[in-house]
């Protein structure tokens, strides 16, 4: 079971912050190809068709109009392509193409381990893709810490958690 959306927002803004020098140092190196890099965290709710965002940020600052492209819609494309098929945007193209539709982002740069999506843009797909797995796999790791803590709360007030 997922924790509640609260706890998932908190810990998708630590799993940010955690990855942010990564990125930052990427620029400054110019390894990446990029000035601004957006990252998106979501939620592939059953009840919902596509998915819900729980946290976005933007790495570089310059002002839009120096954009070489809008990497924020592009994220939220690969978000919501990923939300919609619960497959990272490179499983789909590779593995499930049947699955695109007209309009649908064809760039890599998404995670999913199902439930949790993260989607990225502003540098070449394959470090779009290596950032957001990267997030994933973090953001995985962050609830479980969560939840250990929890569990010890619980049993330190004396209750059960299941």
């Amino acid at each position: 079971m997922l924790m509640d959306l609260v706890q998932q927002q908190a810990a998708a803004r630590r799993v940010a912050r955690v990855v942010r020098p990564s990125i930052m140092m990427g620029m400054e190196d110019r390894a990446f190809e990029g000035s601004v890099f957006w990252i998106i965290f979501g939620l592939r709710l059953p009840e919902e068709p596509w998915y819900r965002m729980v946290h976005y940020e933007q790495y570089g600052d310059p002002p839009r109009s120096l954009w070489e492209y809008p990497v924020d819609q592009i994220a939220g494309d690969k978000a919501r392509l990923t939300g919609r098929t619960g497959l990272s945007t490179r499983k789909v193209q590779f593995e499930r193409p049947q699955l695109l539709l007209p309009g649908d982002t064809r760039y890599f740069g998404s995670w999913t381990d199902g439930t949790r999506i993260v989607a990225g843009s502003g540098f070449r797909d394959e470090h779009d893709h290596a950032i957001c797995e990267y997030a994933g796999g973090l953001w995985v790791a962050e609830e479980g810490r969560i939840r250990r803590q929890l569990g010890e709360a619980a049993e330190r007030e004396g209750r059960h958690t299941y």
